[in-house]
């Protein structure tokens, strides 16, 4: 994930760095509660934000390793897919919306990786698309703690804080090179 320059937590990580930690926690307590789809999904997500993390940061210069890495993210698509697809089987409808949350997460990442200039141009429109990705994101989680439902909360409030961070980097660095 990119580092926020210079910037630390009171335990000597970068917010990236830490949230990462938190995240695999999450990751696996999910594999030891027995939620292995739910393990999986999020581990998953978590190789698909280190990869845009990776590209973001301007690490792939070579042609070849970027096909790779663009090819990784669409086999981390597939498995995601399959992962969320249960999600209907199981009738989780708040599951699921949260998964079409992230689905837009994605497409604005995406964007953001594939097309820098286009995205400095409507650095506002992208703020705001954002913005109210997190707000719908973040009515999922109030839902989850009405519900009494903890750990699903705590899971989306770190994937919420993973999101704004990674996002913050991108737009900063968007705006640093023009």
């Amino acid at each position: 994930m990119a580092k926020l320059a210079g910037r630390t937590s009171a335990w000597g990580l970068d917010p990236h760095r830490l949230i990462l930690i938190l995240l695999v926690g999450d990751a696996l307590a999910f594999l030891f509660r027995g939620e292995i789809n739910d393990g999986v999904d999020c581990l998953a997500w978590i190789l698909l934000m280190v990869l845009y993390g990776f590209e973001s940061r301007g690490h792939v210069a070579d042609p070849a390793f970027l096909k790779l890495i663009r090819a990784l993210r669409v086999l981390i698509f597939l498995i995601i897919i399959a992962a969320e697809f249960s999600y209907l089987v199981e009738e989780a409808w708040l599951d699921g919306v949260y998964a079409l949350e992230w689905w837009l997460v994605i497409a604005l990442f995406e964007f953001e990786a594939r097309f820098p200039l286009r995205v400095s141009r409507h650095l506002g429109w992208f703020r705001s698309f954002g913005m109210l990705i997190l707000l719908s994101m973040l009515a999922v989680f109030m839902i989850w703690l009405a519900r009494g439902d903890w750990f699903n909360a705590l899971d989306a409030m770190l994937w919420s804080l993973a999101f704004v961070l990674i996002d913050l980097e991108l737009m900063r660095e968007l705006r640093t090179e023009n």
